[in-house]
């Protein structure tokens, strides 16, 4: 059973975030274009809602200017409308493309974690595979390989939301200053919700990746028509390295009546037939069936009789 999860201080928390420049100069180098691209995209759609909330200022300042006194629909109103309308649309263009770059982006991150991984698996020796922690260790290299993707989206995400609070706080300070107070006390809580249950989400993943290994390895054996790929010695599990060949031919449970149906199949009968298995007695008595059914020269071989075969 699971050790209950460790409580990591907070200055522990903020320390992993010293992986984060390794894993960005990564991207970096799997697709300098599609970073760009993902960052401009990204610095555009954050700064999206505050234009709109000050076009939307616009047009209710134009509205309570209207409702003051008798004026007519001038074409102010009309093109601020529009242009809110626009940022809508543009909106909803810069969040597809951000989501196709994204998606791109990702693959790329994710093919470049696992080539190298595969390029770091292949410079190690035979009987590091053979180690169970080092199995669950490339267990979770492969699973965060795929992981990287999500891990990326969620930095960007962040980068972009801190731009778009930015920008709201710049807002607050020319209009309304005490709501920056409101705003920062409304980003506490949801920051540590996420922490936390991100902390508690990687020793999740963490701590189940032998149970996983284990699993996989029950999986394989009790639910898969292909042959095991490791077996357990003394608590170890150790990988097969031999290659395994099944000859569905042959049964090793048939009854003498099945054996003499499968004898009848063969195209012609053979020089000699040497029976090796079972009782004495029982042996006999299935030799001189044989014999007596088909006209084949059967015996019954002998202790550490030996056989030339032409």
């Amino acid at each position: 059973m699971a050790e209950p999860p460790k409580r990591h201080t907070w200055r522990e928390r903020i320390g992993a975030l010293k992986n984060l420049p390794p894993f960005m100069r990564l991207v970096w180098d799997t697709s300098p274009r599609l970073t760009i691209a993902q960052a401009v995209l990204r610095l555009v759609r954050a700064l999206i809602p505050v234009a709109v909330l000050y076009v939307g200022k616009l047009i209710i300042d134009e509205v309570v200017a209207l409702a003051a006194g008798p004026h007519e629909l001038g074409e102010r109103i009309v093109q601020l409308i529009a242009i809110e309308f626009a940022l809508a649309i543009f909106s909803d263009i810069l969040s597809r493309l951000v989501g196709l770059v994204d998606t791109l982006l990702a693959e790329k991150v994710g093919i470049e974690t696992s080539l190298r991984l595969m390029s770091h698996a292949a410079t190690l020796d035979l009987e590091d595979f053979e180690d169970s922690e080092l199995q669950d260790s490339l267990e979770r290299a492969r699973r965060q390989a795929s992981g990287r993707m999500t891990l990326m989206g969620q930095v960007f995400n962040q980068v972009q939301d801190a731009v778009t609070i930015v920008s709201f706080a710049a807002g607050l300070v020319i209009y309304a200053p005490w709501l920056i107070l409101l705003l920062a006390v409304a980003l506490i809580p949801s920051f540590i919700g996420e922490a936390h249950f991100n902390a508690q989400s990687y020793w999740l993943n963490f701590h189940r990746a032998p149970e996983r290994r284990e699993l996989d390895y029950v999986r394989q054996t009790a639910a898969s028509v292909e042959s095991a790929k490791e077996v357990k010695i003394f608590g170890d599990f150790v990988p097969i390295r031999a290659q395994i060949a099944a000859f569905e031919q042959f049964s090793d449970h048939a009854d003498p009546p099945e054996l003499l149906e499968w004898l009848k199949t063969f195209p012609q009968k053979p020089a000699a037939t040497y029976l090796v298995h079972g009782e004495e007695a029982a042996a006999t008595q299935l030799r001189d069936t044989i014999a007596k059914e088909l006209g084949w020269n059967v015996k019954v071989a002998e202790w550490l009789e030996k056989v030339s075969v032409d």
